[in-house]
């Protein structure tokens, strides 16, 4: 074959694939066979269905982004993790929307959200252990969530970086785009200081301090002062 990438339509192979329920269902072999046309210049795919019927589907040239991706999903190293695991991690999950990021640590068996730019940690349920570091959007549970519900494998493979999520059942792949932890990431490295101005009422505060002068024990300043707004400086890690 002159061509060594090529691709399909995804649509006309799906059609193929559901056309052979029964197969799949009592677990026969599907066969398909890919031949060369020279007369269409390119590579098709034949096939029959559970009813006899003939189906084929011409190769276009391969798209450079699935190349691409499919070389990602090859080449990163990945964790295997139970699929009644991932399922209990998004069930977790699910308890503490709404969340931009969710995130559980195997080390600390502690959680992380971020909700409106406010990180909250908690530890995990009790009984609750995880073997691999996981952290998530929204989208990308839903993705892991609707994997683990509707797969028949024990395992899922999973890979995540500050960039993106894979998760795979070894028969299907769902990806998703984590560019939201770049600035979680970085909001975890901050310090933040809160200033917070609390006013009172001179009057009660005057009111105040002239009944506790009247104990005898409270010694008396020489030179009060006064203020209508008091400033407090709270510094927080």
């Amino acid at each position: 074959m002159d061509n060594a990438a090529f691709s399909f339509s995804a649509t006309a192979f799906a059609n193929l694939w559901l056309c052979q329920t029964n197969h799949i269902v009592q677990k026969e072999t599907i066969s398909l066979q890919l031949r060369h046309d020279n007369q269409q210049d390119g590579v098709v795919l034949e096939g029959r269905t559970e009813l006899n019927s003939f189906r084929y589907a011409l190769a276009q040239p391969a798209c450079e982004h699935h190349l691409a991706f499919f070389d990602s999903v090859m080449t990163h190293p990945k964790q295997i993790i139970e699929t009644k695991q991932a399922l209990a991690i998004c069930q977790l999950a699910n308890t503490c929307t709404p969340f931009s990021v969710f995130e559980v640590n195997k080390d600390s068996n502690r959680v992380q959200i971020e909700r409106d730019n406010d990180i909250i940690p908690f530890a995990l349920p009790k009984g609750m252990n995880i073997d691999i570091d996981m952290a998530l959007t929204p989208e990308a549970k839903l993705s892991l969530e609707s994997i683990a519900q509707t797969t028949q494998s024990e395992t899922l493979s999973v890979y995540i970086d500050d960039e993106q999520a894979m998760f795979s059942d070894g028969e299907q792949v769902y990806c998703h785009s984590l560019a939201p932890l770049r600035a979680y990431r970085e909001r975890q490295q901050q310090h933040f200081e809160l200033e917070a101005k609390v006013v009172i009422d001179i009057l009660e505060f005057k009111a105040e301090r002239d009944n506790f002068q009247k104990i005898e024990e409270i010694k008396k300043p020489t030179k009060p002062y006064f203020t209508s707004a008091l400033r407090v400086c709270i510094s927080r890690a």
